[in-house]
């Protein structure tokens, strides 16, 4: 099993629920079905693939992503996961959108003031290897990413940064403001919460 799979293997726990968009053939889901127990869906456009996810026992559907996710219902999936079709959807602002609605609520930290996330949103976004900064800011989290590993996609697709404005948010459980970003040139990209 490839690298990335093995290290998005190790962050799903048992049981779970997952969507896998352009899951390739099949091996990331038939892992995690094997091992974690989890339930899940594959979407795939490649019919070599989808023959593959088949032979392997892996649900999949044939789906293009650019035509969006409205034929599952909101908050379906604990967790939704793209490997490598990011760069081939036409519009990866409206995927990424629709991952977020995919994902179970529960999945995510939506209660209390705008500091009881921040612990989660951080340990997430260490793991992600953003390098977060917190400091106070007129009374408001001010939250600095020192490295964004996605920086090189962002500079190509500016309309990706909604996705962390929203993920922040949905973590954070509180409206984010968006004050640098390194897509724009900026040394690091700067958020308002709260």
């Amino acid at each position: 099993m490839r690298d990335d799979l093995q290290l998005i293997s190790d962050w799903i726990p048992a049981d779970a629920s997952l969507l896998d968009l352009g899951c390739g053939d099949g091996t990331l889901l038939a892992h995690l079905k094997q091992h974690k127990q989890i339930r899940g869906y594959g979407l795939e456009i490649n019919q070599d693939n989808l023959a593959a996810c088949f032979e392997k026992g892996v649900n999949v559907l044939e789906q293009d992503l650019d035509e969006g996710l409205g034929n599952f219902q909101n908050h379906r999936f604990d967790y939704v996961v793209m490997t490598q079709a990011l760069q081939a959807v036409l519009r990866p602002d409206q995927i990424l959108n629709e991952m977020l609605r995919e994902m179970a609520q529960e999945s995510v930290d939506l209660h209390g003031d705008a500091n009881n996330g921040v612990p989660r949103l951080m340990e997430i976004l260490r793991d992600q290897d953003f390098s977060p900064q917190l400091r106070e800011n007129k009374g408001k989290v001010e939250l600095s990413l020192m490295r964004c590993p996605f920086r090189s996609v962002a500079i190509n697709n500016p309309s990706l940064c909604a996705y962390d404005i929203a993920a922040i948010e949905a973590v954070s459980a509180s409206p984010v403001e968006r004050i640098a970003c390194r897509s724009n040139g900026d040394s690091v990209c700067k958020y308002l919460i709260g």
